[in-house]
């Protein structure tokens, strides 16, 4: 613990780092969660709702003064390019939204048209743009799509481009949603302490929907006290 608090604070001085995690490997051992003393996962419905309260919930673990290193494996990824239909101005230009889908598919992902054989194999012939035009999301307002009537039609005219961050995959846990979160204790606290208050932050920030299940070493650690406090009052019994 003194080892890591050293090295917390000289790393943690390193520009443009964004966060510093010290982990004990000794508590993962061959299991399958990350082996921090406190670990537990935050589980709903809606996904970005979950994003919102695991930011929130971080900065209170953190200004509690119980635990430390605290982090989550909730990841923003590569950006994503949404192309959302206008279907209003579709139907009244003729366009169907399957078209949309076929003409963007084929020009982008491109669109297998034949084969040939060379040297005893097979090949595909695919049929797309060349990569200087497909290369922006701004290159998918320039395509054009055949309407109903035969006419073409600009993308442009029929659909709206976003662009976002996103995730790389979705964690779901027992057929939620589920974001992980874990930290390290802080020197001089107790497990304990900074468990009873993850459950009091739980209580106060997360709303209906919406709660967080203990993991790992947090669990091992809660089944282990009430297993002892079971003996404790048998044995005083016997």
């Amino acid at each position: 613990m003194e080892v890591s608090s050293a090295l917390r604070k000289e790393i943690s001085t390193i520009p443009g780092l964004k966060r510093a995690v010290a982990q004990d490997l000794s508590l993962a051992g061959f299991a399958s969660h990350r082996g921090f003393p406190i670990e537990f996962t935050l589980r709903g419905a809606d996904w970005d709702k979950l994003g919102e309260l695991s930011e929130t919930f971080l900065k209170k673990m953190e200004s509690s003064g119980l635990m430390a290193d605290a982090d989550s494996d909730y990841q923003i990824g590569m950006p994503e390019v949404k192309v959302i239909p206008d279907r209003k101005r579709a139907a009244e230009r003729g366009v169907s939204i399957a078209s949309i889908g076929n003409t963007i598919n084929a020009l982008i992902g491109g669109a297998r048209i034949g084969k040939y054989s060379r040297g005893g194999r097979r090949y595909d012939i695919r049929l797309r743009l060349v990569s200087k035009d497909r290369r922006r999301p701004e290159d998918i307002k320039k395509m054009w799509v055949r309407n109903n009537r035969g006419e073409m039609i600009c993308l442009s005219e029929v659909v709206q481009i976003v662009q976002k961050p996103t995730l790389l995959s979705i964690t779901r846990k027992n057929r939620e949603r589920a974001i992980n979160i874990f930290a390290n204790v802080a020197p001089g606290k107790s497990q304990g302490e900074a468990l009873q208050a993850v459950e009091k932050i739980a209580k106060e920030t997360l709303p209906e929907g919406y709660h967080a299940v203990l993991s790992g070493s947090s669990q091992t650690f809660k089944e282990s006290f009430q297993s002892l406090l079971f003996a404790l009052l048998f044995g005083i019994l016997v």
